[in-house]
């Protein structure tokens, strides 16, 4: 779930999916599990922090909070500036949307009222609302330092007085709306703060366990009901999501897959097998795309964040690219006596225009737009003017020590040492901010080549990835296949290749089972120095497991074909295959049988009649045979065990032409019941052949009616 895509506006301002959003915002109000849904929930959240992605969406939910029939009664201050929910750098914009927050908040007070403030970035850091009870999470936020400061912004204790009362904060809420992502972000915070991190999943936990002490998590269970959840949960509950959410696609996910940037350590052996998968997205199977590792490979990070070498890359364009160039006399003279925001301003514009003609050589470059440039000069000028506004602070606080002790000398040269000093102070005032100038000056070629030369660089590794990623979701297409074929309980990551064949596994994947450990299992990789440095495989081991289970439990729920509140099937789930393999979807298969009776009234009524299937690729017409022969010859055959064998071993015929289709087949029709399976298996009348083949049809058809078989 994207909360950023859930709450995207369009260009006239208003949300995409604004109809959903007011179901939201009713959720909220009514649905019991959630914060705003009883007066007595309202009366403990007065004062809330609500974290969006972008101002165009606080502003339009703003609009929204004011119509809707229960937060219309809330004062919505709009703490947001004219970015993304990056925080914001000015400290005079800060300033006023603390100041905003804090009088609101205090006028509603006096009322008996309740506020909610809107932000994207500004108030998440470095300041204490004690009003604020509950921050609503709703943005992607994935950064866990940035994420547990926006969440401990209703963690403060707070006294307040109402109708003469005197009440203290209970309790300081966190609501999040992705799930996944808080769970995934508290094992983090956990863990991660770690000096040296364990990846021991005992340790791990007992980490999780001691934090939850403080922050305890609560989270809907199964059955929907609220429930507070304990250590293991918090580490196990994020596979489970993203294991329903590779079900839901299909298998075509990205979550299924990790450690990516290592093809970039091995990429000889790796990029060889996945050239031979085809790329696979939602609906659509490509093949003959190789993927394009770039020379020199770039260096990752496990997470694939390209790392670019200062040596070789960033110096030389910094060098190349020179400092900008000024002249000293340009630059405001620092008056140690002068107002000091008067005088930062004065000397932060002129470093920008100084440094103005170098940017625009930067902006030419590397085509930069031209907002990023206003950002890049707009962020220099802050920096400038608060690192100087820090030093007349500094300055100020030092020079009235000194009159201070100028007032208390007793001697006239006790009075000219003194004088001394003051003098040397503005000295080295001066002298501070000339270095804080030259300093800036220094720092704008360095800090532009290092993030554009990162960026390109990263778009590049980011192409390899995702190329990788597809061909890798060109495997992961056919997991469910097998699954339906020869799948059970025990399958796992670790021994999938030991289910199948191995001439199936390559004729539906494309690859040996040699080739799929190699992806599995990575290898290791002997480094210049002799040292043997283990490359992970390219499969997140806790999802495939967990996404195997889901998907089993999935066709469980689904098998009894005769359960006419079924919508769907698990046919739904597995996605095209290389040969363009689809399956008919119901509506047309119950279409086409819906034919067959009425020009054949009677049909399923008659125990004599036989159907075949002779293509079978999923046993989705057989199903539906069956289904109305089930029906049908209910008079017949009253129970309906007996019924059911009777149809499955003397009414239908099957046949597919490999041998994975004819074990889906199976499976499907049976209904994964085994006693079903075996009178099935039993009757001779279903096989794997291919009609196409002239020299085998008679024989195979003469085989397929023979009595006894």
């Amino acid at each position: 779930f994207d909360l950023n895509e859930f709450f995207a506006t369009k260009d006239n301002g208003f949300f995409e999916h604004e109809a959903e959003i007011i179901k939201f915002l009713d959720c909220l109000a009514t649905n019991e599990k959630y914060p705003f849904s009883t007066p007595e929930l309202r009366d403990e959240i007065r004062h809330s922090f609500w974290l969006l992605n972008r101002v165009a969406s606080a502003k339009a939910l703003e609009k929204l909070l004011k119509k809707h029939e229960v937060f219309k009664d809330y004062t919505v201050i709009l703490a947001a500036g004219d970015g993304r929910s990056d925080g914001s750098t000015d400290p005079v914009a800060f300033g006023k949307s603390l100041d905003k927050v804090r009088t609101t908040i205090a006028e509603a007070e006096k009322s008996d009222g309740k506020t909610i403030t809107l932000s994207v970035g500004q108030l998440t850091t470095g300041v204490t609302v004690p009003e604020w009870t509950a921050v609503i999470m709703l943005s992607d936020l994935s950064s866990p330092a940035q994420y547990m400061q926006a969440a401990f912004r209703a963690q403060n204790p707070c006294t307040f007085e109402r109708a003469g009362h005197v009440f203290q904060k209970q309790n300081a809420y966190i609501f999040d709306f992705a799930p996944e992502r808080t769970l995934t972000i508290f094992d983090a915070f956990a863990n991660n703060l770690h000096p040296n991190p364990s990846g021991d999943p005992g340790v791990r936990q007992e980490n999780i366990r001691r934090l939850l002490n403080f922050f305890p998590v609560l989270g809907e269970d199964a059955e929907g009901r609220m429930i507070e959840l304990d250590a293991s949960q918090v580490l196990t509950f994020p596979q489970m999501f993203k294991a329903r959410e590779v079900v839901r696609r299909g298998f075509l996910s990205n979550l299924l897959f990790a450690n990516v940037a290592g093809i970039f350590r091995y990429s000889e052996h790796v990029k060889a097998i996945l050239d031979k998968l085809p790329t696979a997205k939602q609906g659509k199977v490509k093949t003959g795309d190789a993927i394009e590792i770039p020379q020199p490979p770039p260096v990752t990070d496990p997470e694939g964040n390209v790392q670019v070498d200062a040596e070789t890359v960033i110096n030389p364009r910094v060098a190349e690219f020179g400092k900008p160039v000024y002249r000293i006399e340009d630059i405001p003279t620092p008056e140690p006596d002068a107002l000091p925001s008067t005088a930062a301003t004065s000397i932060a514009k002129a470093v920008t225009e100084q440094a103005r003609a170098k940017r625009e050589e930067l902006k030419e470059e590397y085509g930069l737009t031209a907002t990023q440039l206003q950002r890049d000069v707009k962020r220099t000028e802050l920096a400038v003017k608060d690192q100087v506004e820090r030093a007349y602070t500094e300055h100020n606080i030092v020079s009235k020590h000194l009159e201070d002790e100028l007032k208390s000398a007793a001697t006239e040269a006790e009075a000219e040492a003194v004088e001394a000093k003051k003098a040397e102070q503005d000295e080295a005032f001066k002298t501070n901010i000339l270095a804080i100038v030259e300093g800036t000056m220094d720092s704008i070629v360095p800090e532009t080549v290092t993030r554009e030369e990162t960026k390109k660089e990263q778009k590049r590794a980011n192409q390899t990835m995702d190329d990788a990623r597809s061909h890798l979701r060109g495997f992961a297409r056919t997991i469910p296949m097998f699954l339906m074929a020869y799948g059970d309980r025990d399958v796992r990551l670790s021994n999938f290749d030991d289910y199948t064949p191995d001439d199936v596994f390559e004729e539906i994947t494309g690859i040996t089972e040699e080739e799929f450990r190699l992806l599995r299992d990575g290898q290791e990789v002997i480094e210049e120095n002799g040292t043997v440095t283990k490359i992970p495989g390219l499969f997140d081991e806790a999802v495939f497991d967990q996404a195997v289970q889901e998907f089993l439990d999935k066709k469980e729920a689904l098998a009894d074909y005769f359960d006419d509140a079924q919508t769907e099937n698990i046919f739904a789930y597995i996605p095209h295959q290389k040969t363009s393999l689809v399956f008919t979807p119901q509506p047309v298969v119950k279409m086409m049988v819906d034919t067959l009776e009425a020009e054949n009234p009677g049909i399923f009524t008659d125990p004599t009649k036989t159907f075949a299937d002779l293509f079978s690729t999923a046993g989705l017409f057989l199903m539906e045979l069956v289904r109305r022969l089930d029906t049908g010859l209910a008079d017949a055959f009253p129970d309906q065990d007996v019924r059911l064998e009777h149809i499955l071993t003397s009414q239908v015929f099957e046949m597919s032409h490999n041998q994975i289709l004819h074990r889906i087949t199976i499976e499907a029709v049976s209904g994964g019941i085994p006693e079903r399976k075996a009178w099935i298996e039993s009757s001779g009348h279903f096989k794997v052949g291919n009609l196409a083949r002239t020299e085998e049809r008679q024989t195979m058809v003469d085989d397929m009616l023979t009595e006894g078989h």
